[in-house]
């Protein structure tokens, strides 16, 4: 059924190339505005339809044929796209390789597709000579190499006809690894017509201006800047502006007021720093701000409208079937939602469990049939992209109101079993963030022996909030199975390429034993709070410390003195951390304890009592490591208050 109201009309079987060159923008206008390298270069149409003709030819003349595979190894810029669109002229695949990965990734997927040539920027990779052999021979083609169409101010041209020589329809074009937030990555073979019907299913609900500035922020070599972004821009008679490839807000922001861009396609890391910064940012010439890549808090979205007095809207897709679902152009839309499924797309919503309609208005998971939907991975022969009846299951859990908007509300495999309970991560980082002190979060589910699962959040925060108060915080606005059972302060939350959150490194300990052991289920309780431990001996907590980036020691041997030995390894400690727990009321750590630590610029934290079980003792724990000024944790145990001395 659809609800949107939109049509769009199939492209058949034309290559991409011809599709997104077909238009015949003039030979004189500007195509790209590269600041990539710190300079600015302007790439006219006619002289980037030249390059990419001259490179079609160029590889062609070296043996590659329609069917081969060929990598490309380019930072963002415009050396990427002119090996892109000339990769797919020759009729060859492309195959698109991180510039910020590692050279065995890199042989990995040169090996496992068997490429028969690379076009590389040998600042990547030095030492080509040293390249392993695919399953085909592999050639490599540096990017000096690249045509640049400088021979005159409008290069020789052919009719619109020179790009219609290349295999579309059916023909993998390009095959882009999956985000394999659900499991191992897989290459995802994307057909010609898989590009542009979902081009046609974009324009559909979203056009572009003849002479626009767009200026896309995430990697090209992504679905959702090679969809959005790149070939759309093209193809409208547009100006694609490619920033520099190490991004400074700043300097960024000034780029787009230099070249008045109209359209911003960012992802959510970006528009996270725009809403922290302090004032109203001058934009004059921008009309929109699209967010993708990853899910866009509420809060920051509504900041950075506030912020820029421009609209920010979210679309939603997925390497396996492109752009799914976008905010049409001048319809507004409810609040967190992604926009409409895109016409020519079947969509449905199914209860996981018993794969029954839902009812609308209810969450189901999102499966989809379309044009735009990848035919398989060509590294997984074996692994179905979509179900018996061609449907494939997006793993995202979904609700369409009756305007047809979309909200996606969670994901099945990041769905948190707690006691028999799924809690969707995406609603406790809604909830975070709604606290005024936290600028960024994640929530994860982490085992437990009781519970199954429990719901940890990592938070960027001021350092003066209690985490307790952030716990108190969430807890009065989810139910209560849904509260957030542990949270942990970090510096930063950090993300992939396209924006999506990836879990933080977990805090180190060490816990020092002595003679009088009366904590033995510390290490157990602090492990099941997602942190990594250590234990020693007072002897051994040097050489413990030495072999390994630590966080905090933990002095838990119960003894009246704090052995030197734990202050030598607490120096090793990141930032100087010893936590000191007695099971006896009153005590206090010994003036040589303080006198030594003041020296050595140690940060102690004192816990005393007569008694502690190790729910108590992992709170403590915690609570005296958020406590301490940086990387923090603390952990939401009933029954419990903890008070603590700093020496």
């Amino acid at each position: 059924m659809n609800l949107t109201g939109f049509e769009f009309t199939d492209p058949g079987d034309v290559d991409l190339t011809s599709y997104v060159f077909g238009t015949s923008a003039p030979a004189d206008r500007p195509a790209l505005i590269d600041c990539s390298d710190g300079t600015v270069r302007l790439w006219t149409y006619g002289r980037l339809r030249s390059a990419i003709r001259d490179l079609a030819e160029l590889l062609s003349s070296r043996g590659v044929r329609p069917g081969d595979v060929v990598a490309v190894l380019t930072e963002n810029s415009s050396e990427f796209v002119v090996a892109y669109y000339g990769v797919l002229r020759s009729g060859a695949t492309v195959l698109p390789l991180d510039p910020h990965g590692v050279r065995i990734g890199w042989t990995s997927d040169l090996a496992a597709t068997g490429a028969r040539m690379l076009v590389v920027d040998p600042a990547l990779w030095p030492g080509l000579d040293e390249l392993p052999q695919g399953a085909l021979p592999l050639g490599v083609l540096p990017v000096d190499e690249l045509p640049r169409g400088t021979g005159s101010v409008v290069p020789r041209q052919k009719s619109a006809d020179e790009f219609t020589r290349t295999p579309g329809g059916a023909a993998t074009a390009v095959l882009l690894s999956s985000s394999g937030t659900g499991g191992h990555p897989h290459k995802a073979a994307i057909t010609h017509r898989n590009l542009t019907a979902g081009l046609a299913q974009i324009a559909a609900v979203h056009r572009l201006r003849p002479r626009e500035v767009v200026v896309a922020a995430g990697p090209l070599r992504h679905v959702y800047g090679m969809q959005m972004a790149l070939n759309p821009v093209l193809r409208a008679g547009g100006t694609l502006l490619i920033g520099p490839v190490r991004f400074r807000l700043a300097r960024f922001l000034d780029l787009l007021r230099t070249h008045r861009a109209g359209i911003a396609y960012l992802v959510p890391s970006v528009l996270a720093e725009i809403a922290s910064l302090p004032g109203p940012v001058d934009l004059p010439d921008l009309r929109l701000i699209v967010s993708g890549g990853a899910p866009l808090p509420e809060a920051v979205a509504r900041e950075c409208e506030r912020l820029t007095s421009r609209p920010v809207v979210q679309g939603y897709g997925m390497t396996e079937a492109g752009c799914i679902s976008f905010t049409p152009d001048d319809r507004p839309v409810p609040a967190g939602t992604v926009g409409v499924v895109l016409p020519g797309t079947e969509a449905r919503f199914v209860d996981p469990d018993t794969g029954a309609d839902v009812p609308a208005g209810r969450p189901g998971e999102l499966v989809l049939r379309g044009p735009q939907i990848t035919p398989g991975y060509v590294d997984a022969p074996g692994v179905e992209i979509g179900d018996a009846d061609g449907w494939l299951h997006t793993g995202d859990l979904a609700v369409r109101d009756d305007e047809g908007n979309l909200r996606i509300v969670g994901r099945l495999k990041s769905l948190i079993k707690y006691r028999g309970h799924q809690v969707a991560p995406a609603r406790l980082e809604e909830a975070l963030q709604s606290h005024p002190a936290v600028s960024d979060a994640l929530v994860v589910g982490v085992p437990d022996p009781m519970a199954g699962e429990v719901p940890k959040a990592y938070v960027v925060c001021s350092a003066d909030t209690p985490l307790a108060e952030i716990l108190a915080h969430v807890a009065a606005r989810v139910a209560p199975h849904e509260k957030v059972r542990q949270v942990q302060r970090v510096p930063r939350i950090p993300r992939s390429g396209t924006g999506k959150a990836v879990r933080p490194e977990p805090l180190r300990a060490l816990v020092v034993r002595g003679a009088e052991d009366h904590f033995p289920e510390l290490p157990d309780a602090l492990h099941r709070a997602g942190i990594v431990v250590r234990a020693s001996g007072p002897a051994a907590a040097v050489a413990a410390a030495d072999s390994g980036q630590i966080d905090v020691v933990f002095d838990a041997g119960g003894s009246d003195a704090t052995p030197p030995a734990l202050l030598a390894a607490s120096r090793v400690a990141r930032g100087g951390r010893l936590v000191v727990l007695r099971p006896r009321a009153h005590w206090r750590p010994p003036a040589e304890l303080v006198e030594r630590a003041s020296a050595d610029g140690i940060s102690v934290i004192s816990w005393t009592s007569s008694s502690m079980d190790a729910g108590t003792a992992v709170a403590v724990a915690l609570g005296a490591l958020d406590h301490l000024s940086g990387q923090c944790a603390a952990a939401d145990v009933p029954g419990t208050s903890t008070s603590f001395a700093a020496v």
